[in-house]
């Protein structure tokens, strides 16, 4: 009757909590792992940036010294 039904009601209102409680464990446990690929592409971002000033630098150096190296050689 009446006790096997609140007992049941009473096991699936147990069940919600702990399905919902895993939910938000697993929400959180996403958020972090969103955090660390947004930093590591950031850095990511800054070391690309880096190596495309480096690579400015030494093909204006370079073209620099293969002009100057160029006309010695009379070309």
């Amino acid at each position: 009757g009446d006790g096997t039904i609140a007992i049941r009601e009473r096991a699936l209102r147990d069940r919600i909590r702990r399905i919902d409680v895993d939910i938000a464990n697993k929400e959180r446990m996403t958020e972090r792992k969103v955090q660390a690929v947004q930093s590591q592409f950031a850095r990511m971002e800054a070391a690309m940036a880096n190596l495309q000033r480096q690579q400015a630098y030494v093909g204006a150096t370079l073209g620099a010294v293969g002009g100057g190296v160029s006309q010695l050689l009379g070309g």
